[in-house]
């Protein structure tokens, strides 16, 4: 979607609202590690696909935790999503499947 939305001339901002720890290891450098690569492959492959690094977000949640978020972790995070609706007013907002086996999806 996002390269047939490029190939329209559309801009697309993409955000990412947890950084990936958690899917190889409870190791804390290996975590750190794991955020740096998920990082750097998500700006990579968006590149190819035309989005501009100025239109990538990372909100940097702990990987698995949107869920149990503290309230005011919440509400920040919240914040954040509404003031990125309001700055782009996208006509399309694209979101995992409500079925996605994943927690955080």
């Amino acid at each position: 979607m996002i390269a047939q939305k490029r190939e329209q001339g559309l801009s697309v901002v993409v955000t990412f609202l947890t950084d990936g720890r958690g899917s190889h290891s409870s190791d804390l450098n290996i975590q750190n590690q794991i955020i740096q690569i998920r990082r750097q492959e998500s700006l990579n492959a968006l590149g190819i696909l035309g989005v501009q690094p100025s239109e990538i977000y990372f909100l940097d949640k702990p990987d698995g935790t949107l869920a149990n978020l503290k309230a005011e972790e919440r509400e920040q995070t919240i914040k954040q999503i509404s003031e990125l609706l309001k700055r782009y007013q996208p006509g399309e907002v694209y979101v995992p499947h409500h079925k996605d086996c994943h927690k955080d999806h």
